[in-house]
């Protein structure tokens, strides 16, 4: 309680924390970019008939000493992309582009306009 008898809240850890000991790197996060390469929308687009998306997948690491290697980020509609990385030591980041064709993907629309697909990246 504070001064005056005003009840407060832990602002501390709220969910499971798990020590992982890690050799070469962690991927700490990922943060999905996904931008539209067709043209200006002047009307609403349809599934199937605009110009797709390129997703630009950026991967933030932690390494305890230098490592290099492959890093291969796989859409869940059915696209991947691979690159050589070569991490240094600390933190670092990554940025991996993969396509997600208009034939490939179901337009998103907002609540009560039409349905929400998801897509996995792993």
């Amino acid at each position: 309680r504070q001064e005056g008898g005003t009840r407060t809240f832990s602002k501390g850890i709220w969910k499971h924390v798990y020590l992982v000991d890690v050799r070469s790197a962690a991927i700490e996060h990922l943060v999905p970019h996904v931008f539209f390469l067709g043209e200006y929308p002047t009307a609403p687009l349809q599934d199937g008939q605009h110009g797709g998306f390129e997703v630009r997948a950026r991967l933030h690491f932690s390494a305890p000493a230098a490592v290099s290697g492959e890093l291969m980020v796989e859409g869940e509609w059915g696209r991947n992309a691979t690159v050589r990385v070569s991490l240094t030591p600390g933190r670092s980041n990554v940025t991996v582009a993969v396509a997600a064709p208009a034939s490939m993907v179901r337009l998103w629309w907002p609540a009560g306009l039409g349905a929400q697909p998801l897509y996995r990246l792993q």
